[in-house]
């Protein structure tokens, strides 16, 4: 019994070491790849300088322009040879920092510069990376693909990203959404709420932010809206008509008051009192009398706030 005791004593030791030491060496292998990718970050960023900040020549200066374009790709093309002749082993790990680099400046950079940025995601084939990657089978991979292509203002996914707009996954849905809104602005407004089919309270949060700073280059579209088929997207389009306020939604809203019920209602009445226009005064009084106790609460604050201070 004494030499069994030892010998399993003797292993429970070993097996504590040899986790030990494998722990250690995990350690030791991350903080070698940090260091690693720091260093790689902190080069790449330094050609890519060149690229962004030097002086294009001259009659290139407009982003349309094929000048301008011509122009940026002969900038990356050095360093796109470059990254191509790095041995296959070491490839991967440089195109990641590079590609991180690239995303972490597109979150400060804007203007000419942002431009700039935006055509090297395509020089060294990180669009198209991206845009194989909305295919995969992997929600999560399909949602960070949408997020990053809207960091690249990738103009060539747009197609890609109204199909998942009703993708399975909400997350899907709602960074397909966002990457619409990010690259096309209000030009994306159409065919994001002809192709959604629901929108989440995660969701209407993070679009109502994009649709409030378009203004009123939105509500025509959102009038639009009003139309469609789902109840969240004709909410959301309500609340967001009443929040920026332009006076050229109350005629719709009034119309659309005409046949609502319940929660839509409600929204457009108070939508219809935050427009502030006394022409929807009329609509308001009457659902004072109407049987549902909320519908008439809501009347009352829309008059609320058609009413003097």
């Amino acid at each position: 019994m004494l030499v069994l005791a030892l010998t399993v004593t003797s292993m429970i030791g070993m097996l504590v070491v040899i986790v030990a030491a494998g722990l250690i060496a995990q350690k030791m292998t991350f903080r070698l790849r940090t260091v690693r990718n720091t260093r790689l970050e902190e080069l790449y960023q330094q050609k890519l300088d060149p690229i962004l900040l030097e002086d294009l020549p001259s009659g290139s200066h407009d982003p349309d322009s094929l000048a301008y374009r011509q122009s940026v790709k002969q900038r990356c093309e050095p360093l796109r040879l470059e990254l191509a002749n790095v041995s296959s082993f070491s490839r991967q790990a440089h195109r990641a920092a590079l590609r991180r680099v690239m995303l972490n400046m597109s979150r400060e950079l804007v203007g000419e510069t942002l431009a700039r940025l935006t055509l090297a995601f395509q020089v060294f084939g990180f669009v198209d990376e991206e845009l194989r990657d909305l295919a995969r089978t992997r929600w999560w991979i399909r949602a960070r693909a949408c997020r990053d292509l809207a960091l690249m203002k990738a103009g060539d996914a747009t197609a890609d990203l109204v199909i998942l707009l009703q993708d399975d996954e909400e997350d899907v849905r709602t960074e397909a959404a966002m990457a619409l809104v990010s690259i096309a602005g209000v030009k994306a407004l159409s065919p994001l709420l002809t192709n959604l089919h629901t929108i989440s309270v995660w969701m209407s949060i993070q679009l109502s932010k994009a649709v409030l700073s378009m203004a009123s280059a939105a509500v025509p579209d959102l009038i639009a809206g009003l139309q469609s088929d789902y109840p969240s997207v004709k909410s959301f389009c309500i609340d967001m008509l009443g929040e920026i306020g332009d006076i050229a939604a109350c005629a719709p809203l009034i119309e659309f008051a005409k046949t609502a019920r319940g929660e839509q209602l409600c929204k457009c009445l108070l939508a219809i009192g935050n427009l502030g226009d006394e022409t929807g005064r009329e609509v308001l009084l009457e659902h004072l009398s109407n049987t549902d106790e909320v519908v008439r609460v809501c009347a009352a604050q829309g008059l609320g706030h058609l009413g003097s201070k």
